[in-house]
């Protein structure tokens, strides 16, 4: 049993590779894809969450650098708490182009995952990861999702870890109401624990 190399790299957890608990998950060959998810802080508007989000892998020298957002009011009805932090293990969805990354055992939620998308209404718990950023709003979503989607191709294990570090702030007091935006091309699916995605 070892630290994870990348030690406060990768957030406070040494053991990520082992969704933290070494004594019952094993990573022998330190394969995994690790994707982090940090520097989550609420907007201005308290419309969204905006963060960061890193990319790597033990099996390629390909790595990804980019930017998340989030809905600060997710779930159907608008009425859930963020995703917590925490360490999760995760699958790639190949029924969206480009292909979604699901995270499994959230808390309080369904079918969470990171796509495209470049505004808070187009996310109902799920990450939307992009190469730029502006509050309320993403760019370079498609891109972000294909460079991310060529690193696990890569990598070849199909083992995908997300960890996802703790919201730096607290909301905005004042806004209260969920965030709105021009409707998407298609529905995002992102669900809360009540229900499906749209």
């Amino acid at each position: 049993m070892s630290e994870d190399p990348l030690r406060f790299g990768a957030g406070v957890n040494f053991y990520p590779y082992a969704l933290g608990n070494p004594m019952t998950f094993v990573d022998p060959d330190g394969m995994d894809v690790t994707i982090t998810i940090g520097n989550r802080v609420y907007s201005p508007s308290g419309n969204s969450i905006s963060g960061t989000i890193t990319v790597t892998s033990d099996q390629t020298s390909i790595t990804f650098s980019g930017y998340t957002l989030e809905n600060s009011h997710p779930g159907d009805d608008g009425s859930q708490l963020p995703v917590p932090g925490g360490t999760y293990p995760a699958s790639v969805r190949t029924d969206h182009t480009p292909n979604r990354i699901e995270l499994k055992n959230v808390p309080g939620f369904n079918h969470i995952q990171i796509h495209n998308g470049s505004y808070p209404g187009n996310f109902k718990g799920c990450f939307g990861a992009g190469t730029g950023s502006s509050p309320d709003f993403l760019a370079g979503t498609k891109d972000a999702m294909n460079q991310i989607n060529g690193i696990i191709h890569a990598d070849g294990t199909g083992r995908i870890t997300v960890i996802v570090n703790s919201i730096q702030n607290k909301p905005h007091s004042g806004n209260t109401q969920p965030a709105t935006c021009p409707p998407p091309k298609r529905p995002m699916a992102c669900s809360g624990s009540g229900g499906g995605g749209w």
